[in-house]
């Protein structure tokens, strides 16, 4: 089973007690929602999830908990009408772990890794209309631009466009291993400390997935759906994700509505990291709901 990333940590900010009812907002391949249920005595845990296929995996592992485990075939940001629609009110905590998981980097046909040669897609959700095929082989020079920098920091993302741009004048670009050669073309010849396609990936699966616009649509209805003394649990991967989640915590305590938990966020120890070095950019930050 897929081990999520500091899992001791999201269990002990969460404060974790028997008879509460936590939301895994990210249910991925059930790992921490079997955490949570594990935790605490007839705790009762409501998980969200888009992708048919985790929750497939997820189901299986988490069986034996029966009726204390209930799934949403539903993104996170539609979390208050689907507690509304089945008698939930507000919960005793949250957590959003906002990376992919390792089924969706590896499982076959997705196109989320530039490791495997598949048909470029990055759809978390196959039901959204644009995948990263689209984007590719539609969008302008400028707005890829904009996506690669905006979205994955990327320093050639000017250099890339315009090669992208002159490259399916011939022909579409519609692989991960196409579009990973021509981001190789654009970079300096040398040693790099990551792979040249991480960031254009990166980028490419948090536009197609509307991953920043989920993330602001989370944090903004976290104080409606957390009880008084409620926990909210936030783990990411990548600096844009951690700049909303620490702007929105902060502005949130400035005005009384929380108490924060982690005045800088908490990092995955050594041996973490050893085990899973999928983790070592993961940063937490926690909150209480005054």
């Amino acid at each position: 089973m897929h081990k999520p990333v500091l899992v001791r940590e999201v269990i002990e900010y969460l404060n974790v007690g028997d008879n509460k009812v936590y939301v895994d907002a990210t249910l991925g391949c059930g790992g921490y929602s079997k955490a949570l249920l594990e935790a605490g005595k007839e705790t009762t845990v409501l998980a969200f999830e888009i992708d048919i296929d985790a929750i497939k995996i997820a189901s299986d592992v988490l069986s034996p908990f029966g009726s204390r485990i209930k799934i949403f075939n539903r993104s996170y940001v539609e979390m208050t009408a689907a507690l509304s629609e089945s008698n939930f009110g507000k919960v005793d905590g949250l957590v959003a772990d906002f990376g992919v998981s390792s089924l969706q980097l590896d499982a076959s046909g997705r196109g989320f890794s530039f490791r495997k040669n598949e048909t470029l897609d990055m759809r978390m959700d196959k039901r959204m209309r644009i995948s990263a095929y689209d984007v590719v082989n539609g969008f302008s020079e400028d707005e890829l631009d904009e996506i690669f920098r905006n979205y994955g920091d990327e320093r050639f993302a000017r250099r890339i466009s315009k090669k992208l741009v002159r490259e399916r004048r011939t022909r579409n670009i519609a692989t991960t291993d196409e579009l990973s050669a021509i981001i190789r073309l654009c970079y300096p010849l040398g040693h790099h400390k990551v792979h040249p396609s991480t960031r254009v990936f990166q980028a490419l699966r948090i536009f197609v997935n509307k991953e920043y616009e989920n993330i602001s649509g989370l944090l903004a209805l976290l104080p409606d759906v957390l009880n008084h003394g409620g926990r909210g649990v936030m783990v990411s991967y990548h600096s844009g994700e951690d700049r909303l989640v620490k702007r929105s915590f902060s502005q949130n305590a400035k005005n009384g509505s929380y108490r924060l938990l982690t005045k800088s966020p908490v990092t995955p120890r050594e041996e973490e990291i050893r085990d899973n070095p999928r983790s070592r950019s993961a940063k937490l930050r926690a909150i209480e709901k005054r």
